[in-house]
């Protein structure tokens, strides 16, 4: 049965050794899309920002094992997504929880 409190085994995380000392907001680049041409009439969704992370100057090439990637911000907005990394090298994950 998991914790609802978060104390549970399945809570226990080491966070991986950093092999750098930059920050990680240093390693995010803004990828900027453009907009397809949409007629007035139509309904549409702007979503033309994205932000992509490179953390392999952070923390390397992550090994075989399962993760947790946390992101959040200053307004206690956060994504977390669990995945493991098989011995060849193969990634799996979870839908990220926000």
């Amino acid at each position: 049965m998991l914790d609802i409190l978060g104390t549970g085994l399945e809570y226990i995380w080491k966070e991986v050794d950093r092999i750098s000392n930059i920050s990680s907001e240093s390693t995010q680049k803004t990828l900027i899309y453009n907009l397809p041409s949409i007629s007035e009439g139509e309904d549409y969704i702007i979503n033309n920002e994205a932000r992509k992370f490179d953390w392999s100057k952070l923390y390397g090439t992550l090994g075989e094992g399962e993760y947790e990637f946390i992101l959040s911000d200053d307004n206690s907005l956060a994504i977390r997504v669990l995945f493991t990394i098989s011995s060849d090298g193969k990634l799996v994950y979870d839908e990220p929880i926000f």
